[in-house]
């Protein structure tokens, strides 16, 4: 998201656009922040902007110490517009509840408070305590949306699961033949990049590894690559595939069921290679809420589905899905493989969904969609 410099920002902003510049602030860290939320703040004195912060990575200052670390003059007397209720307890830094106080800040705008039970409307009452005037909700919709998986996270400990699919206009996926190579822009595939190096693991199933050959990095459009999940009955994952010669740091992981007589022994373990042994369902297929569930005590806040079409439609009938992105390329292929697969629904029946944005990346059509 492009930040306009703060000197262009005029005189007669109003109270939501101070918020809004927050926000726009958090969101350049977006994939930097560790399961920490995304929180930016803008300080005002007499209408004009004299500090900008946000929260820069896991472990540095929060936003709120950035900003006042940035101030041009004192900021005794100044407004505070900050994205999420600050913070009032110490972990890897002090609380940001302290460091307002002692600069002198007479009043907050906090556009949400934080479900962290640490805080949870305590940073607010703090801050009124000492004679701090604090007002909560402005842009409250625009803030909830930056961490909408910060807050999935810190209230049920799962990840915040994105299926992101390209197909055709017609729905496909692949040909008859299983060529997928490719359907959807080069744009495309580079803002594919970037959220991979936003997210904190990709997931995708044994067929679609041992077929495509990804190697589900941000190739270089980002500042780091995520962890890289292998969902698969079978528990082995052939040594010549590219998620195996090109991991590093031991971040592609086989995420199979409990080790078994029956089971096929795994070969010869590269460096750093791992194997998650998780129960399975009935149908002896990995159990996808025990995996949430260990993806998450594994701090993995943002989960990105990349396919194939068995693992689509199996995150899907189990209603785990929190956002859809879809794809569509400007192409008609007719036979080929379909994305979602279903016993057959009466129309009124249908899966609905809820289209919050479209818009269009290198001749493609993007939609940003959540289950209704």
């Amino acid at each position: 998201m492009t930040i306009a410099p703060k000197e262009t920002l005029g005189f007669f902003m109003v109270v939501s656009d101070y918020m809004l510049r927050a926000i726009e602030l958090a969101e350049t860290a977006r994939g930097q922040t560790g399961t920490n939320p995304l929180v930016g703040a803008v300080i005002v004195k007499n209408g004009q902007i004299i500090g900008e912060g946000y929260h820069h990575f896991y472990g540095g200052d929060h936003a709120e110490v950035d900003a006042l670390k940035n101030t041009r003059e004192s900021a005794a007397g100044a407004e505070m517009f900050v994205s999420l209720e600050p913070c009032c307890h110490h972990g890897k830094t002090p609380p940001c509840t302290d460091a307002i106080i002692a600069a002198g800040i007479s009043k907050i705008h906090c556009a949400m408070v934080d479900p962290n039970f640490r805080v949870g409307g305590n940073g607010i009452r703090i801050l009124r305590n000492a004679g701090i005037e604090v007002t909560v909700g402005t842009r409250e919709r625009e803030a909830s949306q930056l961490n909408q998986a910060y807050i999935k996270y810190i209230i049920t400990g799962l990840p915040f699961v994105t299926l992101k699919v390209a197909q055709t206009l017609d729905g496909k996926i692949a040909d008859i033949n299983g060529n997928s190579k490719w359907i959807t822009s080069e744009k495309s595939r580079h803002r594919v990049h970037q959220l991979r190096s936003q997210s904190d693991a990709v997931l995708i199933g044994g067929n679609t590894a041992r077929l495509d050959n990804p190697q589900l990095t941000s190739h270089g459009a980002g500042d780091k690559d995520p962890m890289r999940l292998v969902l698969s009955k079978r528990n082995h994952i052939s040594n010549n595939l590219r998620l195996l010669t090109d991991n590093v740091y031991g971040k592609t992981i086989l995420v199979t069921g409990p080790s078994s007589a029956q089971n096929e022994p795994v070969g010869d373990e590269p460096s750093g290679f791992d194997v998650w042994r998780l129960p399975v369902d009935d149908h002896g297929n990995v159990d996808l809420v025990e995996l949430l569930r260990f993806a998450g005590k594994r701090q993995i806040m943002n989960l990105l589905v990349e396919g194939g079409a068995e693992v689509f439609s199996a995150f899907i009938r189990r209603n785990l899905i929190d956002k859809y992105l879809i794809v569509t390329a400007p192409k008609l292929l007719g036979n080929g493989k379909a994305w979602f697969s279903d016993e057959s629904r009466p129309i009124d029946e249908a899966l609905a969904l809820r289209i919050d944005r479209t818009y269009a990346v290198g001749g493609d059509l993007w939609i940003e969609a959540y289950p209704r």
